[in-house]
């Protein structure tokens, strides 16, 4: 039967295989954030612009009746200055056709601005409408591409998970506190292989008995970090070595 320390050795390279499972999951909600920006960035890049060319449309047809209006209203006055009751009335006339001529001229190039600036709008927005398929397309394909690959990791997950649990059942009665307080506090950092007699964690190195003990397989715990510590899988023990 296997020592305490090898139980934890490979309990620790679970917890490990679990901690880099979990970080490669998690790292596909952030790629799919970064790819649904771009679609939701350009979606709203294209209703602007349509909401844009719509009140170019609104203004230009306002220009238009108004226009209308003021050049009715000209030809009215110029047909009431023939028949004007006074010079003060006909003055007052060519006031309000002269100041009428100015309004229909500034709106006469304002409508023209607004045709060509709409215009402008209206051919630029297959530009954008191509870069929001692609960006759609390319968020699909990427969601297509990537199902298969998190779900092979979720059913690794799922399999080392059980192995983790399995293995957990060995870990004898008298260790049992010490693992999930160890677990509670720094979860798969809280394991260290022993590296030329020192913890690979904090670099302490271990005393001469407890050397030992991991060589015997026997439990420990780093008195500096306070990690469970093993030996190495590669590091025999003096029973496994074989005399000249």
């Amino acid at each position: 039967m296997a020592g305490p320390a090898v139980i934890f050795r490979e309990i620790h390279r679970l917890r490990l295989y679990l901690a880099n499972l979990q970080e490669q999951l998690n790292r596909f909600p952030i790629q799919r954030k970064v790819r649904q920006a771009k679609v939701d960035k350009l979606e709203q890049a294209l209703k602007a612009e349509q909401e844009g060319i719509k009140q170019l449309k609104v203004k230009i047809s306002e220009n238009e009746k108004t226009l209308k209006a003021k050049s009715a209203s000209i030809e009215r006055w110029q047909e009431q200055q023939s028949s004007a009751a006074s010079k003060k009335q006909h003055d007052a006339l060519v006031v309000e056709i002269a100041h009428a001529r100015d309004v229909c001229k500034r709106l006469e190039e304002d409508t023209l601005n607004q045709m060509a600036e709409c215009e402008d709008r209206v051919l630029r927005l297959p530009e954008t409408e191509t870069a929001l398929q692609g960006a759609r397309t390319t968020l699909h394909a990427w969601e297509t591409e990537t199902a298969a690959r998190q779900a092979d990791l979720k059913a690794q997950m799922t399999k080392a998970q059980e192995d983790l649990k399995a293995v957990e059942q060995t870990i004898p009665e008298k260790h049992r506190e010490q693992y999930r307080r160890t677990v509670a506090s720094m979860k798969h950092d809280g394991f260290a292989a022993v590296k030329d007699q020192g913890c690979s964690a904090c670099h302490v190195r271990l005393i001469d008995s407890m050397q030992r003990e991991l060589e015997a397989e026997d439990f420990a715990v780093c008195p500096s970090c306070g990690r469970i510590v093993y030996l190495p899988e590669t590091v025999k023990r003096p029973m496994e070595e074989v005399e000249d």
